[in-house]
């Protein structure tokens, strides 16, 4: 797939991901709980925070939706014997801002997850690196995008029925 949409722009792999699914920037923004703005900048333009906590899974050896538990990125650094420097040097970011994310979860991961919901990728959200409604049903005309512990839940089982589908 070549770096240009169909309307011959510059698309990062979240804009390309989003046209090869045929879905629009405002399904998408809805989904995620931002702005269609939001999801255009980020098609233009990676935010630096997406790659920074997908190196961070993958060095961690751990799927996205793990970094949601508490003490997992400290458990994981530990087992790997990585120091919060050699840590956050590989995944580029900060020492304090690795640190803050060990004691909280790192910002913008509920965006993330929400982003490969919508964008089907979350058994290898990798592809937004490189290059069904999972809403609330109970809000009828609310639906709100999932947080917490619903977010995580509807991304366990979407993994899940991701790992079966390409078992098949």
């Amino acid at each position: 797939m070549s770096d240009t949409s169909r309307s011959g722009k510059k698309l990062t792999a979240i804009g390309k991901r989003r046209e090869q699914l045929g879905i629009k920037q405002s399904e998408v923004a809805h989904k995620v709980g931002v702005t269609e703005a939001t999801i255009n900048n980020w098609e233009k333009k990676q935010p630096d925070w997406l790659e920074h906590i997908v190196r961070l899974a993958v060095t961690l050896d751990c799927a996205l939706h793990d970094l949601m538990e508490p003490g997992i990125i400290t458990e994981r650094r530990s087992q790997k014997g990585l120091t919060r420097r050699d840590l956050a040097r590989t995944i580029g970011v900060r020492e304090n801002t690795l640190s803050k994310w060990e004691s909280e979860r790192p910002t913008h991961l509920e965006k993330l997850l929400r982003l490969c919901l919508a964008l089907q990728c979350t058994s290898c959200p990798t592809i937004l690196v490189k290059n069904k409604d999972f809403f609330d049903k109970e809000n009828d005309g609310i639906q709100a995008p999932l947080k917490g512990a619903d977010l995580l839940s509807e991304v366990k089982r979407a993994f899940r029925k991701e790992i079966q589908q390409n078992v098949k």
